[in-house]
């Protein structure tokens, strides 16, 4: 009999705020618990609700009994504001469903609030600087930065792409695309397909550590870490800082910084469910909620959340993971301090980890 059970959901937590006509990826985790394998007859079929302007049914991968799999759906926001649902089952090439019911479940607001202060191309120089500052120890950053002793596998770069989010395979592929030099063509033969398909035994790999090294000393690949880490991440940030109704320098910061580590919807939502609401409604407490109030809930929601990963990690016996997610609090303390010293602007110069940093009213 085929069946499958919920386990989790991978993106997209329930109620999360979208911008009107947003597209997004809706990812449930789910295992196969049935004694038949799921083929790649079967489907993913719209059940009810909002369809989010998808197509109505998606072909499901092979998936053995007893296994887990991400179903992944690509969707667009409905253009209107308001509370939707979108409802999914999986069913047979004979049509009958099996399985638990999946739902998408979102809150879209409008795309260019009134309120919105934001100016993130004028504050990605500093916000950059900050986040290079926790990554790889400067301001500027060091496209040569090279680790592997994380989840990440490898990390590498200003930003530290790693190669277990895709990121390092995005980053070189392009570069190779930017650069026709001995050492991009390398890469392209010998290591792309490899990154790009997150090969974990190229962790001890020398050649590929000298052939990135030797790459950061050509602007083609300072352009791609560039690039990547803006569309990939800085610009989505920028979005969400309209959704939670952020203003501020810092506030991006915040989000961006968040995003490029990982977690920052998932800090968004408990930060949002902890006060009750977003930055000018009225609170848990009746009172408005400011900003501040609301960045310095997210940054604690954010450390909270680190320290029970990096316990999750200790219990599994996976204890370099676990003491390198508690060190990786310093950024929230860091970020703290900018927010108790009452510079949302990220004005003046910059004090972050004893690197000074010109901040977005100093040029």
């Amino acid at each position: 009999m085929k069946n499958g059970r919920f386990v989790s959901d991978v993106t997209i937590p329930d109620g999360s705020l979208m911008l009107a006509g947003e597209r997004f990826t809706k990812a449930w985790r789910v295992r196969n618990n049935g004694d038949e394998s799921w083929e790649t007859s079967d489907w993913l079929t719209f059940v009810g609700g909002q369809p989010f302007g998808t197509g109505l049914r998606l072909p499901l991968t092979r998936v053995a009994a007893g296994q887990s799999h991400d179903l992944a759906l690509e969707l667009t926001a409905p253009d209107c504001p308001g509370f939707y649902r979108s409802y999914w089952r999986m069913q047979d090439s004979a049509g009958k469903f099996f399985g638990d019911l999946y739902f998408a479940d979102i809150q879209v607001v409008a795309r260019k609030p009134a309120w919105s202060k934001l100016s993130p191309d004028a504050w990605r120089r500093t916000i950059f600087a900050i986040t290079s500052v926790f990554e790889s120890g400067t301001p500027q950053g060091n496209p040569a930065a090279y680790q592997t002793y994380d989840a990440g596998i490898i990390s590498y770069g200003r930003h530290q792409a790693t190669l277990a989010s895709g990121n390092l395979g995005r980053v070189v592929r392009a570069y190779v695309q930017r650069s026709n030099s001995v050492t991009s063509r390398a890469l392209q033969q010998e290591y792309l397909h490899r990154l790009l398909h997150r090969d974990e035994t190229l962790r001890h790999d020398s050649r590929l550590r000298q052939l990135l090294i030797s790459a950061a000393e050509e602007t083609a690949m300072h352009e791609a870490q560039e690039m990547i880490f803006s569309q990939n991440f800085y610009q989505p940030s920028a979005q969400s800082a309209l959704r939670y109704r952020l203003q501020t320098p810092l506030g991006l910061a915040c989000l961006y910084d968040t995003r490029i580590q990982g977690g920052m919807e998932i800090v968004a939502n408990r930060t949002r469910n902890r006060l009750g609401g977003l930055p000018g409604d009225i609170g848990k407490d009746q009172k408005p909620i400011r900003e501040a109030e609301w960045l310095l809930v997210f940054l604690d929601e954010r450390e909270i959340r680190l320290l029970r990963l990096a316990e999750q990690n200790a219990a599994r016996g996976d204890h370099a993971n676990a003491n390198a997610l508690r060190v990786s609090t310093f950024r929230v303390e860091e970020l703290r301090k900018l927010l108790l010293a009452g510079n949302l602007d990220l004005s003046g110069e910059l004090v972050v980890r004893r690197q000074r940093i010109r901040g977005i009213l100093a040029e």
